[in-house]
Order: structure tokens, then sequence, then C-alpha cells
């Protein structure tokens, strides 16, 4: 009995390590969409002398600032995400197999119906990375900048949209640990 809470502990911590990860690049990633924004300010009051206007170094700002919190979701979602709900879905097995454990981790899946964190995390995601972009479309009308930036900007929305819902987990494949 020892070694299996021993086993229970060791998996306790590495779900708390992994958890605290995603906590801190989520963090970092609405950090970064703040950036952008203080970024997109700082060049809209500032006259630089540059080759590149200021709406185009705005919006490269833009799509810059979307790449990065893109970046962070692979990193979030794609791997540290994964390595948890291995360790979550461990810590299950072994509830399940031993009673006398508490069912933490079946609580835990209940309270989530229908993946509902799973969606949550990503709604939260495509609105990190779709702000910029959505801004870098307006600039491209409110600055009547070539449609080429705009076309970029559409599409890199709807390509970085598509591929958060397409490869993000689905289901209740996030625990909420």
């Amino acid at each position: 009995m020892n070694d299996h809470w021993e086993i229970i502990k060791t998996i306790t911590e590495a779900e708390h390590h992994f958890n605290n990860l995603c906590f801190k690049i989520r963090t970092l990633a609405s950090t970064w969409l703040l950036a952008t924004f203080a970024g997109v300010g700082f060049l809209i009051t500032k006259t630089i002398d540059q080759s590149l206007s200021i709406g185009d170094l705005t919006v490269l700002l833009c799509w810059a600032g979307s790449l990065g919190i893109f970046t962070l979701w692979i990193l979030d979602i794609q791997i540290y995400q994964k390595i948890l709900n291995a360790w979550f879905e461990q810590r299950q097995a072994i509830e399940s197999q031993h009673p006398e454990f508490p069912q933490l981790h079946q609580a835990i899946t209940s309270t989530q119906p229908g993946g509902r964190a799973t969606n949550l995390i990503k709604l939260y995601y495509i609105g990190l990375f779709s702000a910029p972009l959505l801004l870098a479309c307006y600039i491209c009308l409110y600055k009547d900048l070539a449609s080429v930036f705009a076309f970029g900007s559409i599409a890199l929305l709807v390509i970085f949209c598509f591929v958060i819902y397409r490869l993000s987990p689905s289901g209740q494949e996030i625990p909420t640990d």
C-alpha cells in the first residue's frame, strides 16, 4: 500500500509541475498580446525615421504578435498539455483500480461535461491570436494600405483558427487538475 501512495505522490508532483508550466505559458501568451498592443500604440504615436510606413510596421508587428502567441499555443497544448494528460490518465487509472484512494480525477473529469475546459482553452487561444490580426485588418482599412496586408492578415487568421481547431484536443482530453 505504501508503494501505491509513493506512486500517487510522484504522479501528483508531476501533474502540478506540468499544470504550472501550462499556466505560466497562458500567462505569457496574455502578456504577449498586451505587449503587441503596446508596441502598436507606440508606433502609432511616434514619428520614426524608417523606410516602411507606420501602417506597414504596425501590421507587421501584429503579425509577429500573433505568430508568437501561436508558438506559445504549440508549446502549451501540443507539448506540455499532452504530457500532463498522460500523467492525469495514469493517476485516473490507478484511482479506478484502487477504490480506497480518493477518486479525485474521475470527479474532475465529471465537472467538465463534453470537454468544456478544452473548448474554453481553444477559445482563449483563438481570441488571443485573433486580436492582433483583426487590429491589423483595421489598420489596413484605416491607413488605406495595400490589400496584400489585409489579405495576409485575414489569411493568417483563418489558418491559425483552422490549425487550433483541428489540432487542439477534443472532448475531455484536457484535465483541469
